[in-house]
């Protein structure tokens, strides 16, 4: 009979045990799903810098990327943008300024971020693509690159957003060869072209974009190097006689966050701002940039510009007078810059 009463008074505690268990593991249970409601429903205020102007066309989309996520997460993500002279910062700073959290989102556009990055400028080396396929390939291979770079410095690297390629535009006779520079100014914003322009024997000239117009009306430059885009927004096609479409060089922006920042967003969020920018790019690469490329051409051409087409004789000229550089470049940047030009022309075919 007490060995009976002992099994049962065991069997009892054995039972209290594992009712303890399991409303300790309700209670943690819904502890987490608590702290994690909790999280959904805070309100997440982001500054968001832009290199460009909000009116570029380019960041139609940007601007639209930002409403989207508003919209999605009920009010819980809202971003403000910012341009370059809205904040007290320049494109040259967009990395910094996110990887101090200065500001929770950046735009690095790559023409401005060659003392901020390793890897990220290398896209705006002269001719290392030849065209819109190649320009994808090669930043396909750049970014997985960059973001381990910016990962090291506190930032989520995002997505990569294309400009349209960068051309050559100028007054007096059309190029049919870069020899043809000589003698020539031509407009240096960076080392790259600096360097390129002394290669050809031309004249470099320093000056900003806001300074091209009047550079080129009074004969300060011949020829600079932009967006179609650019150009026709700002009406160079007033002060210029050609355009020729043979890429130069390319550009674009990383759309980054800081990493503290997104970390701070519960995952359901994460993954709409991360679903968002894959809709955004998808679209910049397969009909939004190209087609603005278009329009800008075409306007820029029913303004008495002469526009030529790609030529491949040239983009190799340009390629072989300067391809002796890039390792030059990427070495003296350091980091994973070699690796990465490595690989870039691994995947172009170089």
């Amino acid at each position: 009979m007490k060995k009976n009463k002992k099994i049962v008074a065991a069997t009892l505690m054995v039972c209290m045990v594992l009712s303890l268990v399991a409303c300790a593991g309700k209670t943690e249970k819904q502890s987490k799903n608590s702290s994690d409601n909790g999280a959904a429903n805070e309100t997440y205020n982001w500054d968001f810098f832009l290199s460009l102007p909000q009116t570029y066309v380019r960041n139609e989309g940007l601007l639209e990327f930002v409403d989207n996520i508003k919209d999605q997460t009920e009010n819980h993500v809202n971003i403000s943008v910012y341009s370059a002279g809205e904040l007290p910062y320049t494109g040259t700073e967009a990395i910094d300024i996110c990887s101090t959290g200065t500001v929770q989102m950046s735009d690095a556009n790559t023409a401005n971020i060659a003392g901020t990055s390793k890897t990220g400028a290398i896209c705006t080396y002269p001719f290392l693509c030849s065209d819109w396929e190649s320009f994808h390939t090669m930043m396909d291979t750049i970014t997985p690159y960059f973001t381990k770079e910016m990962e090291e410095q506190g930032i989520h690297v995002l997505f990569f957003m294309p400009d349209s390629l960068q051309y050559m535009f100028g007054k007096g006779s059309p190029l049919t060869s870069w020899s043809e520079m000589k003698g020539r100014s031509m407009r240096g914003q960076n080392s790259y072209m600096q360097q390129f322009a002394s290669l050809v024997d031309a004249n470099s000239v320093a000056i900003t974009s806001n300074e091209i117009a009047t550079a080129i009306s009074k004969g300060v430059i011949d020829s600079f190097v932009t967006s179609s885009m650019t150009t026709e927004s700002s009406a160079y096609y007033e002060f210029i006689d050609w355009a020729n479409k043979t890429p130069f060089s390319a550009n674009g922006s990383f759309i980054m966050v800081n990493q503290s920042a997104w970390d701070s967003i519960p995952e359901e969020y994460q993954k709409i701002i991360e679903d968002e920018g894959s809709k955004l790019t998808e679209k910049y690469w397969n009909t939004f940039i190209p087609e603005e490329d278009k329009k800008a051409l075409d306007i820029i051409e029913e303004n008495n510009t002469k526009v030529t087409d790609i030529d491949e004789n040239l983009s190799a000229e340009g390629r072989k007078i300067v391809e002796g550089y890039y390792t030059k470049w990427a070495d003296e940047a350091g980091g994973q810059a070699p690796e990465t030009l490595k690989a870039v022309y691994e995947a172009l075919g170089y």
